[in-house]
């Protein structure tokens, strides 16, 4: 009785471990796709679009990082818990790629908090100066392009690659060692 119910949890564990293997790299590539969608997609769009005035292009900005926040932090997240777990319940061989795979998918708090956060809330505090029409003014006409406003517009776009390539580089690692390949 004793063996089949070691066998039953190291059974659990192995199916539980398997999981967490897939999720891992599943949920980083979600959050990697949504990443690069942004950069690939809407901020292009938004440099790309001259004719509207840079407040407006913030403003679409912030409405879309806000819309994607929070399925980029979950799935973020939801990637290094898995690779914890993986880490965990894997043989000791493989736990330093889990963990690796952990430490790069997590990274992207401290990055977000650290330098993502300082420039969304210049971009907030520009698009309100633009909105009242501070600084936009230049030989009593209004200007459309703010330059503060566009590098801001650039900064964000860097930092924010700077975390999917965080996301992406954890997905690697952490696919490449669940299929055997890295």
């Amino acid at each position: 009785m004793t063996t089949s119910t070691i066998t039953v949890q190291s059974g659990a564990r192995s199916t539980v471990e398997k999981w967490a293997r897939v999720l891992g790299p599943s949920t980083a590539a979600l959050a990697a796709g949504l990443g690069v969608s942004f950069n690939m997609v809407l901020l292009p769009a938004l440099r790309s679009q001259v004719n509207l005035p840079t407040a407006h292009r913030l403003a679409l900005l912030r409405a879309a990082y806000t819309l994607a926040v929070q399925p980029l932090a979950s799935l973020s997240g939801l990637s290094t818990l898995s690779y914890l777990l993986a880490a965990f319940l894997s043989p000791p061989s493989k736990r330093g790629k889990y963990f690796l795979a952990a430490a790069l998918v997590a990274s992207v708090f401290p990055v977000s908090y650290g330098l993502q956060l300082p420039t969304n809330k210049r971009i907030g505090a520009r698009e309100e100066q633009l909105a009242k029409g501070k600084g936009i003014m230049e030989g009593g006409e209004q200007r459309k392009v703010d330059a503060e406003g566009e590098r801001l517009l650039e900064r964000w776009t860097g930092t924010h690659a700077l975390r999917v390539a965080l996301i992406l580089a954890g997905m690697v690692l952490g696919l490449g060692d669940a299929t055997g390949a890295v």
